[in-house]
């Protein structure tokens, strides 16, 4: 079983998805909360993100409390502009994000079909 585990690098307090012992040393899961100081996620924070994890870019929706979701292969690398609340992918080279507040994020995996994905959700 994975467990959430708190960590701090950089100065950048996040969760982290613990799957090594389940055998999948290339599988990230963070959730990062957002620093109070800092404010809300920016251009600069997000550059900050990317040199502190070794992320080359995170995908993002934009978020409208509905039911779509989207796949991500080689071929559609998500564009910002695309509306819906959920996405996955079996591609090791891609990052999947989403934004909370008052909603939760919620991580899905499957071992078996090798995919990950995660969905905005609220209530």
């Amino acid at each position: 079983m994975a467990e959430w585990k708190l960590e701090e690098k950089d100065g950048i307090k996040y969760f982290r998805l613990d799957f090594e012992n389940l055998g999948w040393k290339d599988l990230k899961c963070l959730f990062i909360a957002r620093n109070e100081s800092s404010g809300a996620i920016n251009d600069k924070s997000l550059a900050r993100l990317f040199n502190t994890f070794g992320i080359g870019r995170i995908n993002f929706l934009k978020q409208i409390h509905s039911d779509k979701i989207f796949y991500v292969s080689e071929h559609n690398f998500i564009q910002r502009n695309l509306e819906g609340d959920g996405m996955f992918t079996n591609r090791l080279d891609t990052f999947l994000g989403v934004n909370v507040a008052d909603c939760l994020p919620i991580y899905f995996f499957s071992s078996l079909k090798k995919i990950i994905g995660i969905v905005h959700s609220k209530e």
